[in-house]
């Protein structure tokens, strides 16, 4: 998802999203995604069972997962529901 991610991220600069990657590979890191997801107020995300490879949208207002997306998402299926999500605001 890395190279979607940042992708992504260039695609929709100056746009009001916020991209934030959260790095669940290990214990140690994850403790430290757990942190930073605190001082975002989107701790709920790594609340549940997290794992790698995938990405959420998540509605900044509300904090809930607009849509889930797999490892196997293709950037286009992304960005089809980000632009959704924007229209949309």
């Amino acid at each position: 998802m890395g190279p979607i991610f940042d992708g992504l991220k260039a695609k929709y600069r100056g746009k009001p999203l916020r991209f934030v990657r959260f790095d669940v590979t290990d214990k140690s890191t994850l403790a430290a995604a757990r942190e930073q997801a605190r001082s975002l107020n989107l701790q709920a995300l790594l609340d549940k069972e997290v794992v790698t490879g995938v990405m959420d949208l998540v509605d900044g207002k509300t904090g809930g997962i607009v849509q889930h997306f797999g490892w196997n998402s293709a950037q286009k299926e992304i960005a089809g529901a980000l632009d959704k999500y924007l229209a949309g605001r």
